[in-house]
């Protein structure tokens, strides 16, 4: 969950690529379907314009 907080920082700074890298690897790793989920809609509301 440090990850996915971090990324919310980083969005919020305007680092989109670092929120990016952040949440991509909370994907990638974390064994909690539920934050999985709620990072890929993070995920794919940065991708839409």
């Amino acid at each position: 969950q440090g990850l996915a907080h971090l990324g919310l920082l980083e969005r919020d700074e305007g680092g989109l690529e670092a929120a990016r890298l952040h949440w991509q690897q909370v994907v990638d790793n974390t064994q909690d379907d539920e934050l999985r989920a709620q990072v890929q809609g993070w995920l794919t509301d940065l991708d839409t314009p």
